[in-house]
């Protein structure tokens, strides 16, 4: 079984890009296995799982919303935010279809219960684009409490995804790592530029 997918992107580039090591293979297995996830899960907890991972924009925009409204720093930040995320987003799209890792669901560790699209997971769009959100606001306008109620809703999306066979732990927790560092340099960048100022 394998987790990388057979190769699907241009040679030339494919070569180039690391694969997932067998190492991070079997602690993948071995933790999606842990968390009772795939054709394990009991289906109470599957039932938030699948909404977890399908509405999780709405908390989200709860906890975002009233640093929008607070402020015309808290407007423009947000706004800021949210273009930086779109274009994070397709980043992370960009890398997952060069790396070609395959989802849990496609190698029939899992039913795929969200319905997912066969796009490879690897990094977790959701779990970038989440973790971008959380560094750039928690950075910016956002109090102690608004920022772990950011930290709180990445950490469940995240087990939310693994948990209904979407992702392994790795593309999740690579998504976070890679959101965050993005969310943190284009804070410092703007905020050098002077664009998130009074």
């Amino acid at each position: 079984m394998s987790h990388a997918s057979p190769n699907g992107s241009p040679a030339s580039l494919d070569s180039r890009l690391p694969r997932p090591s067998r190492w991070l293979q079997r602690v993948d297995l071995f933790l999606f296995a842990r968390l009772g996830a795939g054709h394990a899960a009991r289906p109470a907890v599957l039932t938030v799982a699948i909404g977890s991972s399908r509405w999780s924009w709405l908390p989200m925009l709860a906890v975002v919303l009233p640093l929008a409204l607070g402020s015309t720093l808290g407007l423009t930040t947000v706004i800021a935010c949210l273009l930086w995320a779109g274009a994070v987003q397709w980043g992370a799209k960009r890398l997952a279809r060069h790396w070609q890792v395959q989802r849990p669901f496609t190698q029939g560790l899992s039913p795929n219960h969200l319905g997912h699209s066969l796009r490879p997971g690897f990094p977790s769009t959701h779990a970038v684009v989440m973790g971008f959100v959380t560094a750039f606001l928690t950075l910016g306008p956002a109090d102690a409490m608004t920022a772990a109620a950011l930290v709180l809703l990445s950490a469940v999306t995240g087990w939310a995804r693994v948990y209904a066979g979407a992702h392994f732990p790795s593309d999740v927790l690579a998504g976070w790592t890679l959101g965050a560092l993005t969310g943190l340099f284009a804070w410092e960048w703007m905020d050098w530029l002077g664009l998130l100022s009074d």
